[in-house]
């Protein structure tokens, strides 16, 4: 009859090719891929048929030896043949090997195929705890009963380290005997995933595997959005950043994100039926929704190389407010850290702690000068002055002013004592004689220079007028009524910019010295930042009545 065959249309069965991996004398057989799974994961099982085209009865015993292993010693063997010349005996003896301790099992070990009969076995790779590939051949050795030849007998002593088997059949009957090899092969990998431009290994299954804070997932805000009335309702609305977790292996992975900390997770997609698959993005990576929510967090299901997105929101405790306006007076500027935990908990055991870290933002404010000087005004009179107020941060700088009882001491002090000397008048704190316009504000950033931004450089007519970057000139027109140097601070300032590159220029504040008698005036003005820094200001000036020594001076900045 025909000789015994594997079917070749069963999951995972293909031809071992020449670029495989392996030694010269496994290209072209059949192999058995078990698939790719994570370290301690379930085994692996695959199903395989033997078809019998014969018309006599088959019997198939398998054998599983590793690839890797070797004989250790010499192979002796011996052939006998009865007087009759009819039957020969065979007695092969040789050491055993690795092959006793392979992880493959395959069940039935043994059985008999029915004439033109199919039958059905199971190969489980149980070995799962190791890191690594798993390649073993699976050998069968098959025969065909005829009732009327002699019975072929097997017999195996597995007592000591030698392995004896002794076969009998007809002479000049051997292609009744033959042998059919079967390839197998499974790939265990640690648990991976991605996350932005890193991926984030899980080795460790008894402990905790923790990602450095240089593969942190960082987010980024601002004191003053966060905490603004509109946000007051619901933070988690105000802060939040899409994550993408790949699967960059071509093991399977199911895991299940929990956070830890001032933050949670929000639904991304609303109504959307668990295991529809999404579009598939230019990159040819695949992107599936295989996840649920549960009260431990959001479960996925993640084939290879397929990707899931959640997004991550944060919601500080209310406390953190009072906190950062208590403690950011000598911080301001800098980056407030809140620190937190994404847990990823395979179902293989591993557990992967990735910090969360969000950068609160906190802006900065900078005075042009901590002293301006209005000189002498008569009472009649008013003088102005500029001061210009900068923010080098990028965060929008909401900033208000108020008026420092007693502390406009200001004075040249000398030691001097002599005879006549008179004690001079102390200095008037009335802060009604200095008007500051406006007295509150939001000033963006970060801001040029105070230098850029009065300096007054000819126009530029190589410049074209559809320039991304526009030029900003200093200069009097009757039509845009900017006649004077504020005026034209106040519409670099205010021209609303119609992209990102265009600068950020500082705010400018008008302040009137109106003297109300003849004395001098010294107040001291605190301009306090929400959730940044605090500086003084002091403003002087002299009231007099003699119009011969009204001497004003209009200061701005430099």
């Amino acid at each position: 009859g025909c000789p015994i065959i594997i079917e070749k249309n069963t999951v995972g069965m293909t031809d071992v090719k020449k670029d495989h991996d392996g030694p010269a004398d496994m290209i072209g057989k059949q192999m058995i891929h078990m698939g790719h799974a994570c370290v301690n994961s379930t085994p692996l099982v695959r199903e395989f048929y033997l078809k019998n085209n014969g018309s006599k009865k088959g019997k198939v015993r398998w054998d599983v030896r590793s690839i890797a292993s070797k004989a250790n010693g010499p192979i002796k063997f011996s052939v006998s043949v009865d007087p009759t010349g009819r039957k020969v005996k065979a007695n092969i003896q040789f050491w055993e090997d690795l092959a006793k301790d392979s992880p493959f099992l395959v069940e039935p070990s043994k059985s008999i195929i029915k004439p033109y009969g199919r039958q059905k076995y199971t190969v489980t790779l149980s070995k799962t705890d190791v890191i690594g590939r798993e390649v073993a051949k699976l050998t069968a050795a098959v025969s065909f009963i005829d009732d009327t030849a002699p019975i072929v007998q097997a017999i195996d002593d597995t007592s000591s380290m030698m392995t004896e088997t002794i076969t009998t059949g007809r002479i000049g009957t051997s292609n009744n005997k033959f042998l059919l090899d079967l390839l197998l092969e499974g790939h265990f990998v640690h648990p991976t995933v991605t996350i932005g431009d890193f991926n984030l290994v899980a080795p460790l299954v008894d402990s905790i595997n923790f990602v450095p804070e240089s593969q942190a997932i960082i987010m980024e805000s601002q004191a003053p959005i966060l905490f603004s009335k509109e946000a007051a309702q619901k933070f988690s609305d105000v802060c939040i950043k899409p994550i993408t977790i790949l699967n960059p292996q071509e093991a399977p992975l199911m895991f299940t994100v929990a956070i830890e900390g001032p933050y949670c997770l929000k639904e991304t997609q609303q109504n959307q039926p668990v295991g529809k698959l999404r579009r598939v993005p230019e990159n040819g990576i695949a992107s599936s929704q295989h996840s649920s929510r549960n009260s431990m967090g959001k479960s996925f299901h993640l084939f290879p190389n397929e990707s899931d997105s959640l997004t991550i929101a944060f919601n500080p405790k209310r406390a953190l407010r009072e906190s950062m306006i208590a403690t950011m007076g000598q911080d301001a500027g800098q980056s407030f850290d809140q620190p937190g935990t994404m847990i990823l908990s395979y179902s293989t055991g591993q557990l992967l702690h990735v910090p969360i870290i969000t950068k609160i933002g906190t802006p900065f404010l900078i005075g042009s000068s901590p002293r301006v000087y209005f000189g002498v005004c008569h009472v009649t009179q008013q003088c102005e002055g500029i001061i210009m107020l900068s923010n080098p941060t990028n965060v929008q700088a909401s900033w208000s002013v108020s008026h420092i009882a007693g502390g406009g001491a200001w004075k040249k002090s000398t030691a001097i004592r002599v005879k006549g000397f008179d004690e001079k008048v102390p200095d008037l704190d009335d802060p009604t004689v200095f008007e500051i316009t406006p007295n509150n504000g939001i000033v963006r950033g970060p801001t040029v220079s105070v230098s850029a931004a009065v300096a007054a450089p000819p126009k530029d007519f190589n410049r074209r007028s559809d320039s991304i970057v526009p030029q900003r000139l200093v200069q009097s027109s009757w039509a845009t009524n900017t006649l004077s140097l504020k005026d034209s601070l106040d519409l670099r300032h205010q021209d609303s910019s119609s992209n990102e590159s265009d600068v950020c220029y500082p705010m400018p504040l008008t302040v009137k010295f109106s003297p109300k008698k003849n004395s001098s005036y010294s107040c001291r003005f605190r301009f306090s930042c929400e959730f940044g820094n605090t500086f003084d200001v002091v403003f002087q000036g002299e009231g007099t009545y003699e119009e011969h020594l009204h001497k004003p001076i209009s200061p701005v900045p430099k």
